[in-house]
């Protein structure tokens, strides 16, 4: 499963809207608000920390976004593959950007040949830039082109970091061919280290021993090293490695050193058998991956003697992607101080921003049940923490910014959208918002206000006509000024949801640790006939309490199955959910669940 690279099937510029209800929670002092959204598909950013964020883009589009007003601009656009998830993934600033304007950046393109490549570039951007002009304002360099003999849809990497002494690492997956790691000619799973000029240093580990690729290999034994950090006080880099299906990890570089896959995971076994795990460098924080949950493999002998040196905790999720050093050096508010010095990252669907603290050996969060994807995470100076995210519309490609709760009018995190409504169904508008409360709220149609509409959310009651079509937005008001939503676009159609026909085994039974659920099922719309298993999306959820852990995702496909797990480790009623969303040709979806209670 490709953990990074969610993209959402959409087959009309309409879709249906959820509700969704603002759950996040952040440390006491902090608000989060929206910057700017409407991005493609981003990967990655990095701040120059003063005003400045670079966006990058999987097709090669680098954005330049103020973090003042969230003006964007298109810098250029490199000469990305953008086919099955190869493309743009890593970016970093010169040491010295503010004075020669370089950046670098890491991306896969075809070669000249027709075959492919992972480029290493310097990128000028112009000296004459600036936020009104519409010109291409980056010029590349290519430093170093590495050949990729396969077509990977996954396990690319995108890790990219200079350091104090002007040496560029990048870090690059196992390109879905794990056994080649072992090979120091080969670039899967390994970290590099090159000069800015693209020469290779003679200090490297293996240069001696190496020719060519094998000569500027820094470490190995990486899968899907994402993104990493460099901290030039300590000389630290840090480099996120998304797991298989145990733990996400987070890895401290040392010169020389295997960090263990496809042999080890952590402190758990990998895909392949073999390796020496004296050898074998341990991760200095993980947490568990919730594939953890249903596929279980053997621990090695060295959880009885490792210990992490960053205590671990509960935390869950399914592919750690962004981090930074967040060391900000103006004067920042005291609710972000206490995270100085501190390592943040995310996951791409936890929904919380940690903060790994070097002095207190533990991890914390400071923001929890985002209701968005999470892809990176950056910094300014002033303090303020800007977190790159993705979802199922365009106000989750978004960029979000946590900082000191001030005296502000409400800000809307995520709102309006188009919404294709059948004639006779209702629908429920829900914004999601930030601010200080109490806040006030009222609904207008067509630019007309609506009596009496004053909740947070709103609900479109069902009419047999075009009645309800039209422009919605909400006006939120709190005692320092209001703030109208972006718009909802809402259209109305005679065409009715698809019709769903969903076979199951161990129906209306509880299951236990073992047991094998298949589903199949057929849909059919009034319009378009027999729907293909192209328009099939699936998910399993373990549900208890009041929410849910995805197990499974499954798309284009018709039928498939289930392993149940051992889920002894949570406590209450569990039950799996199984949910099936198929979509009919103008983008109206329809939903069928079967659940399974858990027995032990």
């Amino acid at each position: 499963m490709d953990r990074r690279h969610f993209q959402p099937s959409v087959s009309s510029l309409f879709a249906t809207l959820e509700p969704r209800q603002l759950l996040a929670s952040l440390s006491p002092g902090l608000s989060i608000n929206s910057l700017v959204s409407n991005f493609g598909n981003p990967t990655t950013f990095v701040s120059d920390y003063q005003s400045t964020l670079f966006v990058g883009d999987l097709d090669g589009t680098i954005q330049a976004v103020s973090t003042i007003n969230g003006q964007k601009q298109i810098l250029g656009r490199l000469p990305a593959e953008n086919v099955d998830a190869r493309g743009l993934y890593g970016l970093v600033l010169d040491p010295d950007f503010s004075q020669n304007h370089f950046m670098y950046a890491f991306y896969y393109a075809l070669s000249a040949s027709g075959g492919r490549e992972a480029r290493i570039s310097q990128l000028v951007l112009s000296h004459s830039h600036d936020w009104a002009s519409s010109e291409p304002a980056l010029n590349e360099n290519v430093l170093m082109r590495i050949p990729i003999t396969n077509a990977p849809r996954m396990h690319h990497g995108g890790a990219l970091e200079i350091d104090r002494n002007g040496y560029l690492f990048f870090a690059i997956g196992d390109l879905e061919e794990p056994r080649k790691i072992a090979q120091l000619d080969k670039p899967n799973g390994k970290l590099f280290r090159i000069g800015t000029d693209g020469t290779i240093p003679s200090d490297n580990p293996f240069y001696k021993r190496s020719k060519g690729l094998g000569r500027a290999v820094w470490a190995t034994g990486l899968r899907e090293p994402m993104s990493s950090s460099y901290n030039p006080v300590t000389d630290q880099l840090l480099v996120n490695d998304v797991g298989h299906y145990q733990r996400e990890e987070i890895n401290l570089i040392k010169k020389g050193a295997n960090y263990g896959w496809p042999n080890f995971e952590a402190t758990y076994f990998g895909s392949i058998r073999g390796g020496n795990i004296k050898t074998t460098t341990m991760p200095i924080y993980s947490y568990m991956n919730m594939s953890a949950m249903t596929v279980k493999t053997k621990p090695t002998t060295t959880t009885k003697t490792f210990k992490s040196p960053i205590a671990t905790n509960n935390d869950m999720g399914c592919a750690i992607l962004g981090g930074s050093f967040y060391s900000p050096t103006g004067t920042i508010d005291k609710a972000l101080a206490e995270y100085m010095g501190d390592y943040l990252f995310v996951d791409l669907c936890a929904g919380w921003v940690s903060a790994l603290d070097f002095q207190k050996k533990s991890v914390t969060h400071l923001a929890d049940d985002l209701p968005f994807q999470l892809l990176d995470v950056a910094y300014t100076n002033d303090g303020r923490i800007y977190l790159l995210t993705y979802g199922d519309t365009p106000a989750d490609k978004s960029i979000q910014v946590i900082e000191p709760q001030t005296q502000a009018p409400p800000a809307f995190i995520s709102a309006g959208g188009n919404v294709l409504l059948p004639m006779g169904e209702s629908t429920t508008l829900a914004p999601v918002t930030s601010g200080p409360g109490p806040v006030v709220y009222q609904w207008f149609h067509n630019g007309q206000e609506l009596s009496g509409k004053v909740s947070a959310t709103l609900l479109i009651p069902s009419q047999p006509d075009q009645s309800v079509a039209g422009d919605y937005f909400v006006r939120a008001t709190n005692s320092f000024g209001q703030t109208d939503s972006p718009v909802w676009k809402v259209a109305t159609t005679t065409r009715t949801r698809p019709k769903i026909t969903m076979t199951v085994s161990n129906d209306g039974q509880s299951v236990k640790v073992g047991n094998i659920i298949t589903f199949s099922a057929r849909a059919t719309d009034d319009s378009d006939g027999s729907l293909a298993a192209s328009q099939f999306q699936w998910q399993v959820e373990l549900r208890h309490n009041t929410h849910g852990h995805p197990l499974l995702a499954l798309a284009n496909t018709a039928s498939g199955q289930f392993k149940v797990g051992d889920y002894s480790y949570e406590k209450g009623d569990l039950f799996i959910q199984l949910t099936l969303t198929v979509t009919n040709s103008i983008g109206l979806t329809q939903t069928a669940r079967k659940t399974w209670p858990v027995v032990f």
